[in-house]
């Protein structure tokens, strides 16, 4: 399992925690909040919420997650999108959402 795979099963795990699961407990529920608001600063969020994105049936609170990192990772990290090819590739993938 890939690392960007091995993300993208722990954030979906996570926002159905926090989402899917009313009766968690709230150390659990803790957890999962820490780990969204820390995979946030990650340079795999880039493409965890593009997958969580393109992915068809996920309930609505998994797509704004996505949308909201997204946002946070160009005000906090635009520079990652320095290189042409870079913005241009990120510029296509905001066309297919």
């Amino acid at each position: 399992m890939s690392s960007l795979d091995l993300e993208l099963t722990k954030c979906r795990a996570a926002l159905s925690v926090m989402y899917d699961q009313p009766n968690v407990d709230q150390d659990t529920r803790s957890q999962a909040n820490t780990y969204l608001n820390q995979i946030q600063t990650s340079p795999l969020i880039w493409e965890v919420a593009d997958k969580i994105l393109t992915t068809p049936g996920l309930s609505q609170p998994y797509y704004f997650y996505a949308a909201n990192a997204l946002v946070y990772r160009l005000r906090t990290h635009f520079k990652d999108l320095a290189d042409v090819n870079a913005r241009l590739a990120f510029k296509q993938r905001l066309q297919l959402y």
